[in-house]
């Protein structure tokens, strides 16, 4: 369970990366304060919302659905009032636990990781938040602060690829380590100075047939 999550929180937050870096500085503050007034605004779950639920006759199983509910909605909204709800206590901590680690890479706050007792998650969630930050700042350093020696890689991979990005700057491509990033980091270069310049010749430089092609379409015969 914990790997699963462990992959998916980094795959979120890889996925969200560069919209999530433009923004998070300039709106984190606003962010907490608008957080406290959702938090305080969110709706606690009703007795409709369990209606499926009760039409189940076994008594575990319909606890079992009551408390998915009552996880998801906890999840995914800014209270996590429903975990209270939940009667399995280990689906209650989980849940917790969960509403916690969101809520810090959320708002990119390495404290809130501090106060989940689960170690592996909390890592997870230290990772996530740090790589975000390396990410803002470009400052590929930062990454140090991760332990893990493939997360911290990553991180760097990442670091590099927007830097050399915004700066369409080919060298730095050369920097990242995993190479199926690093051609896409060469590949998104090569197509933008193809288009902005009308350079059809720096489309046969491009390694991702797809992305060739896309380049291609731009200079129609």
């Amino acid at each position: 369970m914990i790997k699963n999550m462990k992959k998916s929180i980094l795959f979120l937050c890889l996925l969200c990366l560069f919209c999530l870096v433009g923004c998070a500085t300039q709106d984190i503050k606003q962010g907490k304060q608008t957080e406290v007034d959702l938090e305080e605004n969110t709706p606690s779950l009703v007795e409709e919302d369990f209606k499926e639920c009760n039409n189940i006759e076994d008594e575990n199983l319909k606890n079992d659905c009551r408390d998915n509910i009552s996880f998801s909605h906890a999840v995914n909204s800014n209270s996590d009032n429903n975990c209270q709800a939940i009667v399995n206590l280990g689906k209650k901590e989980e849940c917790e636990t969960s509403f916690l680690q969101n809520k810090a890479i959320k708002n990119l706050d390495l404290d809130l990781c501090d106060e989940i007792s689960n170690q592996q998650v909390r890592k997870v969630c230290r990772e996530a938040i740090i790589l975000s930050l390396a990410v803002n700042s470009e400052q590929v350093d930062e990454c140090d602060k991760i332990e893990d020696m493939s997360q911290k890689q990553n991180c760097q991979d990442a670091v590099w690829q927007k830097k050399a990005i915004a700066s369409q700057d080919i060298d730095l491509c050369l920097k990242i380590s995993n190479q199926n990033m690093k051609n896409s980091c060469q590949d998104s270069i090569y197509l933008k100075r193809a288009k902005e310049n009308q350079n059809p010749k720096d489309c046969l430089k491009i390694k991702s047939a797809d992305q060739r092609k896309n380049c291609n379409s731009q200079f129609p015969d």
